[in-house]
């Protein structure tokens, strides 16, 4: 079991076009070897709180188990689609401050994704 958030870390946080206060890099433990499917999407919410990690209900783990369940996948938790292989995170680790952001911010973030992404051996890209 390794902890994703104690294995990557952005350093000075150089993205002028973010919410650094939101940064987030999953802090679930997680078994990099049970994991075959790895899905991104694109920046954590503003509020921590409704992040697809954040304890509770939160509305990200909600839009994600209903997006599940469309697609022919019911689960109930995150961790029941942990168990089924599948480790979500995101391409961006804070929240945006406009629409989009800049080719800077995708670079620096692009690092830590690749970063997390070599954690898991069984997924090849």
């Amino acid at each position: 079991m390794i902890q994703i958030d104690k294995c990557i870390h952005c350093f000075g946080f150089p993205c002028q076009d973010v919410q650094t206060s939101s940064h987030l890099i999953p802090n679930t433990p997680i078994n990099p070897e049970s994991i075959h499917t790895f899905m991104i999407t694109e920046a954590p919410p503003e509020n921590l709180n409704e992040h697809l990690y954040a304890s509770g209900n939160p509305f990200f783990l909600q839009t994600t188990l209903q997006a599940f369940a469309d697609a022919g996948f019911k689960a109930t938790s995150l961790q029941e689609i942990t168990d089924k292989g599948f480790y979500i995170t995101t391409a961006i680790k804070c929240a945006k401050t406009g629409y989009g952001v800049s080719a800077d911010t995708i670079k620096n973030c692009s690092e830590l994704l690749q970063q997390e992404m070599d954690l898991f051996p069984k997924i090849t890209f």
